[in-house]
Order: structure tokens, then sequence, then C-alpha cells
């Protein structure tokens, strides 16, 4: 699963092929084009509801202070 979600993000970073173009229409289009595809981003008329409920979120809290400073993510904060 993870070599497959890695090499759909790669397509689709433009890692090997400039655009992930799944529409037989546009692509011609697309394809002629050198620049990279202009997205607009819409903001969400209401943010999503939480789906954790306060004793998950304290369960995570605990198993994250198990890892102690050698975590990953504390190398790059």
């Amino acid at each position: 699963d993870s070599e497959l979600l890695a090499e759909v993000y790669i397509e689709m970073n433009g890692g090997r092929q400039a655009a992930l173009v799944l529409d037989t229409h546009r692509a011609d289009s697309r394809a002629q084009s050198s620049g990279p595809i202009a997205r607009q981003r819409r903001q969400r008329p209401e943010p999503l509801p939480e789906r954790l409920d306060a004793e998950t979120l304290r369960r995570h809290e605990a198993f994250i202070e198990t890892l102690g400073e050698g975590a990953i993510w504390n190398r790059y904060s």
C-alpha cells in the first residue's frame, strides 16, 4: 500500500509526468502547455466536524509522550 501511495504522490507532484490528466477531452490542450496547471482553492463554507472525542485525543497525547525526544518530528521543529 505504501509503495502504491508513493507512486501516486510522485505522479501527482510532476515526478514523471507534468500532470495527472484523466479527462481525455482536456488532455490535448494541457499536453501543449509548458507551465504548471493553475488550480483555484476553494474554502469550505464550514469547517469539518471534529471526529475524535476527548478520550481518543488524551490517549493519543499519552502515546506521543512515550516516544520521547527521539521522535522524528522533534528534529525539525
